[in-house]
């Protein structure tokens, strides 16, 4: 069967099977990329990015300050004592 659907290609059964591999690879990643909503969703998503930003919880602020406080980073503008304090341990 694939050695004739090959030849009605004009194709190799390596070539054809290859082909087929990357076509059916790149149907799949797309189907991964892409998000599908309904109209319900879209209207949930679409709400929730025009709401006012929640204020932090209490988990979120421990967080950030451990980040800062142990984070090298180029948008992190504590970096700088992080580095310093590190190099003179």
């Amino acid at each position: 069967m694939i050695e004739k659907a090959a030849a009605l290609n004009g194709q190799s059964v390596g070539a054809f099977v290859i082909e087929q591999a990357r076509t059916a690879a790149s149907e799949l990643l797309k189907e991964h990329s892409v998000i599908r909503l309904n109209v319900e969703e879209s209207r949930r998503l679409v709400k929730a990015l025009l709401a006012p930003p929640r204020p932090p919880t209490a988990a979120m602020k421990r967080a950030w300050k451990e980040y800062r406080e142990t984070v090298i980073s180029d948008v992190n503008p504590d970096s700088e004592k992080v580095r310093r304090r590190l190099s003179s341990k």
